[in-house]
């Protein structure tokens, strides 16, 4: 448990927001043993049920997880925020805190959503609805600037031991939408206090996307029935905002906005701040979880060592400092990349396991890529497979312009965003793959299935 959250509300008006995360620097130091692991790893990995800690369990669960009712030494940021969410003052200090209370989203949502009060919450109540409160100035301040709402559902596999039983799908609610913008803020003020004391830092970018790119994108959408404007302005963030607004309302919708946010750059760590395009923030860093993330524990580092005035003039350190930061942000990127990439086939596997027993089931399915091998799509629990193309004998043509592929033998035309209905035929634990056959396929092998039967018969 990284962060904690206070809240009040001042006599001028204003919100005094406290964002209180783990002081994990205060135990790892540069060059310990420490150190060195969570550099090799760059963050935690989390598959499936279980997680591989970026640091030993005796301080991601012990000394530097903000349990209840217990001491802990944490870096606080303390914001002033106005009644239209702007921070007009802040202190970043070291700070003891004993959390109160350690709530769930779950319980939080069912609050918000039932005004039924869960056991042991009673102290809280004015706390939480302060927190929604600014919580929803922050995110119409969010909005306004541009700031981009992807699709945030996550797929979560419901375990019994090793076993996949079920998946569920997540959503972002009220509590979870709270705390991102609380995270969000925090961030945003470490990264502008050190931004403007011209120091070296590691900053969290997003780069504009290419123009062609997001043209093309839109030029698709349209061609599939969305209503969409010319894309005029891409260095505005509100350009793609229209876009997925556009989109929400739609059954597939969960599809689209996918598609929509391969148009743009992959967000990474650098000490270039660039700003951060999908969120539409000029500085941002990630700060509020050193426990699992390399960059957090690394900006807990900088924020100590620029504690000390006299660090702040050794400009032949500094200049040194520069190039071990370029070092760790590239190295964190890449070990984040690799770890979206080891989730995802946990994913994969999982899916496998969960979907084995159902083959000959059939399934609705949006049509997420095309490309000249396969088709892949989603069901409606957004678990993944492919309806490979060269290996079930069909004549097609492909059309790269439209991502589209046409069914010679049938004369359709299937295009990304479409719902079809497809059979399951195959799972592959080695290739962590689901394959799907549409359903004239599926009818006339069982077709030949039974006239084989038969004729064995006769």
């Amino acid at each position: 448990m990284d962060d904690a959250i206070s809240i009040r509300k001042l006599d001028n008006g204003n919100y005094e927001l406290s964002v209180h995360i783990a002081h994990v620097s205060h135990y790892v130091k540069k060059g310990s043993y420490l150190w060195k692991e969570a550099y090799e790893r760059g963050n935690s990995l989390y598959l499936l049920d279980s997680v591989v800690p970026m640091l030993p369990q005796y301080l991601s669960n012990g000394i530097c997880s903000l349990n209840e009712g217990e001491d802990r030494l944490t870096r606080s940021v303390i914001m002033e925020i106005d009644p239209k969410g702007s921070v007009i003052g802040y202190r970043i200090v070291k700070s003891v805190i004993n959390s109160k209370k350690k709530m769930t989203y779950e319980s939080v949502n069912e609050y918000f959503y039932t005004n039924k009060v869960p056991s042991g919450y009673e102290p809280f109540i004015e706390d939480l609805n302060l927190m929604k409160e600014l919580s929803d100035i922050l995110t119409r301040k969010r909005t306004n600037n541009g700031s981009i709402d992807f699709d945030s559902s996550e797929v979560s596999f419901v375990m019994e031991g090793s076993n996949v039983v079920d998946v569920d799908i997540k959503h972002q609610d009220i509590a979870e939408k709270m705390i991102e913008n609380f995270m969000i803020y925090a961030n945003c003020t470490v990264a502008q206090h050190v931004y403007y004391q011209d120091l070296p830092f590691a900053y969290r970018v997003h780069g504009i996307p290419s123009d062609i790119r997001l043209e093309n994108t839109v030029k698709f959408l349209r061609t599939i029935g969305c209503k969409l404007e010319k894309v005029k302005n891409c260095e505005n963030p509100a350009v793609i905002q229209n876009i997925i607004a556009n989109l929400a309302d739609k059954e597939n919708y969960p599809i689209l906005s996918t598609f929509v946010l391969r148009a743009m750059q992959k967000a990474e760590y650098s000490v270039d701040n660039i700003g951060h395009y999908g969120l539409s923030e000029g500085y941002y860093t990630h700060f509020t979880s050193p426990i699992r993330r390399l960059t957090d524990l690394v900006v807990h580092m900088l924020l100590d060592y620029y504690d000390n005035a006299d660090n702040l003039l050794k400009t032949e350190v500094l200049i040194q400092l520069e190039e071990e930061l370029k070092d760790i942000c590239a190295r964190a990127s890449m070990q984040e990349r690799n770890a979206q990439k080891a989730e995802y086939q946990a994913y994969k596997l999982a899916s496998v396991k969960l979907m084995e027993e159902n083959i000959g089931r059939g399934y609705w399915v949006y049509i997420s890529d095309i490309n000249p091998s396969f088709i892949t799509v989603k069901t409606e629990d957004l678990i993944e497979g492919i309806i490979p193309l060269k290996e079930i004998g069909l004549n097609y043509e492909y059309n790269y312009d439209q991502k589209s592929i046409k069914l010679l033998d049938q004369n359709k035309v299937l295009l990304i965003g479409n719902k079809i209905h497809v059979n399951l035929y195959e799972t592959s634990r080695e290739y962590r793959e689901l394959y799907f056959t549409f359903d004239f396929l599926w009818k006339e092998e069982l077709r030949q299935r039974r006239l084989e039967k038969f004729n064995a018969f006769k």
